[in-house]
């Protein structure tokens, strides 16, 4: 969620200031070199000089700088839960809500590893990392630096994908999430993770749109776990195998779509599932206070097939009250029940009873 969403249902009834920020995106935010001073993680920065505002000039709102609350879904749950793990954000916020994402999710952070992925993605725009880099970039403009992000993007290779992700910098983000979560190396404040119950569907929407039912195979799923890479895993056969099993309908009956609910099922363990609930995990050894929920409602007149179920951000109208009053930028269902009116009412209010007390409650206290 962001400023291109409607946010006055949330906030008028239920008593709260909005703040929607704005932040540099892929390469304009996060593009890097390493071994020079272009570190990337340029959007990260943004998002903490947003807060920094808030704290400076929120009270003259009405709003208390000691009630800040940080909240996103998607990207946006991963900034969250990135947030969370920088040092600089100490004493900016007391709570955090995370929906969909977490410090963790593909892709999100890596180690830099080489200068290829950078060398490929100044290429597309008629660079070299041997010159003057950032003049060159400078001289092109956003639409060539956005044109060349999504041809870099098309490639799917993970390993380019650092060109346009948060990276560890040694300042913002010292090491791998997973290693900091390990450590209990974050800011210990009160949180809320949560996840959609397909998460994996948005996934084989995007991707796999054109490929017939019918080629839902046994062979074909293998031999998409096999073709994919992995950043952390590489190119593990052991690995691979492994995930096949898991994953694999081991009775009788092995119809497509069985086999498409394997792969959904897989991507929104590996994409979200799995990243949220190692967040998690790291929080309670630390004692920290929080909560965790599965959003599994499905819309009555959603405007996905049956089968994708309850698909990654199904949560989010409810989040920002759209049922109550229409949200044009989230045209994930032709409209609402009734019912559904009082669903976004009561996630409304466990939101921000959660800001303002630090209780995800729905009553009025």
């Amino acid at each position: 969620m962001g400023a291109g969403d409607d946010l006055s249902v949330l906030s008028s009834l239920n008593d709260v200031i909005v703040v929607a920020v704005q932040y540099r995106l892929g390469a304009l935010g996060f593009f890097n070199v390493p071994g020079s001073t272009i570190k990337g993680n340029y959007g990260l920065m943004d998002q903490l000089e947003s807060l920094k505002w808030v704290q400076k000039n929120i009270a003259a709102f009405g709003g208390d700088p000691l009630k800040v609350t940080i909240l996103g879904q998607s990207a946006g749950g991963i900034s969250v839960a990135m947030l969370l793990l920088m040092p600089q954000s100490k004493n900016l916020f007391r709570g955090a809500i995370a929906q969909s994402g977490a410090a963790n999710s593909v892709p999100t952070c890596y180690k830099i590893r080489s200068k290829k992925p950078a060398k490929y993605f100044l290429g597309l725009l008629d660079c070299s990392i041997d010159g003057p880099i950032l003049d060159c970039i400078r001289s092109r403009s956003h639409e060539d630096v956005v044109a060349a992000q999504t041809k870099l993007m098309a490639t799917q290779n993970q390993d380019m994908f650092v060109t346009v992700s948060p990276v560890v910098d040694g300042t913002y983000l010292v090491d791998l999430p997973r290693n900091l979560l390990q450590q209990q190396k974050f800011y210990k404040v009160p949180t809320i993770f949560g996840i959609t119950s397909d998460e994996g569907s948005m996934l084989t929407e995007m991707f796999l749109k054109d490929i017939p039912l019918s080629m839902y195979t046994e062979d074909f799923f293998r031999s998409f776990v096999y073709s994919a890479r992995d950043l952390d895993f590489g190119d593990n056969k052991l690995v691979k195998e492994a995930i096949v099993y898991e994953y694999t309908n081991h009775g009788v009956f092995k119809s497509p779509k069985v086999v498409r609910r394997q792969l959904t099922t897989m991507w929104g363990d590996k994409f979200a599932i799995a990243p949220v609930a190692l967040n998690l995990e790291a929080y309670a050894a630390a004692g920290v206070p929080g909560y965790f929920y599965i959003f599994n409602h499905r819309s009555k007149y959603s405007v996905y097939p049956p089968w994708v179920g309850v698909n990654h951000a199904d949560d989010l109208p409810y989040t920002l009250g759209a049922p109550i009053k229409k949200i044009s930028s989230i045209p994930l269902t032709a409209g609402f029940t009734d019912v559904e009116k009082g669903l976004s009412r009561f996630v409304m209010k466990l939101w921000t009873n959660f800001a303002k007390y630090g209780y995800a409650i729905a009553v009025n206290i």
